[in-house]
């Protein structure tokens, strides 16, 4: 279901949200609420699952890269981990929901 440039996660509440500029831009993530000392200090937040993009320019030009957050490796200086690259935006959506899916991944 798409609703205001998000798509839904099925059987979780997650969703993938489109970059307005760039429509083979996709963001995966879940919104967290967090409770404070009082309801003044109650905030609401945002968790970054994974994201696909569409490659503009080099010899990968029209594919579609997909990845995800990971923890700091300090012998590599990486925090996310790149899937590849796709074909189409459904395929690189999956590779993320199986890789880092929103309910049992990198956060939980």
């Amino acid at each position: 279901m798409l609703a205001e440039g998000r798509l839904q996660v099925e059987n979780s509440t997650a969703y993938w949200v489109v970059n307005a500029n760039f429509p083979n831009d996709w963001t995966l993530q879940k919104d967290y609420y967090k409770m404070g000392k009082s309801w003044m200090h109650d905030k609401y937040g945002i968790q970054i699952y994974g994201w696909v993009s569409e490659e503009k320019f080099g010899e990968n030009e029209g594919k579609i890269k997909a990845g995800h957050p990971t923890y700091f490796d300090e012998e590599s200086g990486e925090d996310a981990i790149e899937l590849g690259y796709f074909d189409t935006v459904d395929e690189a959506m999956m590779a993320v929901i199986n890789s880092n899916h929103p309910d049992c991944g990198i956060h939980c």
